[in-house]
């Protein structure tokens, strides 16, 4: 089953340069967009992710919310998160996606101010299944920012699986954001500088988002 999913690669290699965690390979273009990407710098990239940053924080208290436009729906099956490393001598030493739970109830501020008029937000964390996996996926990572000599890839994705709403009209237009966090105790902060946009006629590969829901 195929997803969209909004990555944090780019903005890691801003404000991960310092720990040699990334490199500065621009990543390939894609029909989505995101915007306001053409005004962050350094400093606005760190202020959004600096809470989730995964060499400082444990991503076992991980939260998504999913902003997406009423005309497409968030699957059964829902969000997905991914994270992985790529050595600088291009072997594979972390690459793991989990499967998140849905949840009810968040209270946060930044949801509270992000919804919109003809969107939803749902919200998924980390089951307590994959606290065990994920912990191992922060030893690694913690050992290559120790012993990293630089010319390391990141992968630090969200996304969902989504088909289009059989009930509405859908947008030419495919909109979604996403928020993360990692505790309770502090709120979400935006994954992306804005939303992430796709149109139709340029889709290509990616027009498989508007095919309808099925039962």
């Amino acid at each position: 089953m195929k997803r969209l999913t909004a990555a944090c690669s780019a903005l890691f290699m801003a404000c991960l340069a310092e720990a040699q965690m990334v490199d500065e390979t621009e990543p390939p273009k894609m029909p989505l967009t995101v915007e306001g990407l053409e005004d962050m710098d350094e400093a606005a990239a760190e202020a959004i992710i600096g809470s989730v940053n995964p060499l400082e924080n444990d991503l076992r208290g991980l939260e998504v919310a999913i902003r997406m436009h009423d005309g497409f729906l968030i699957r059964d099956d829902g969000a997905v998160f991914e994270l992985g490393v790529t050595d600088g001598e291009g072997v594979t030493r972390l690459d793991e996606e989990f499967s998140l739970v849905e949840t009810t109830g968040v209270d946060s501020d930044l949801l509270r101010e992000a919804a919109r008029q003809n969107f939803y937000i749902r919200t998924f964390k980390l089951g307590s299944a994959d606290h065990a996996r994920m912990q191992a996926a922060d030893l690694i990572l913690q050992e290559m920012k120790r012993t990293s000599t630089g010319n390391n890839q990141l992968k630090f994705n969200a996304g969902a699986y989504t088909c289009a709403n059989p009930d509405i009209a859908t947008p030419d237009e495919y909109r979604f954001a996403i928020f993360v966090r990692t505790a309770p105790d502090v709120d979400f902060v935006p994954l992306s500088s804005g939303d992430i946009v796709m149109n139709k006629d340029q889709a290509g590969p990616l027009s498989f988002a508007w095919e309808p829901c099925q039962d």
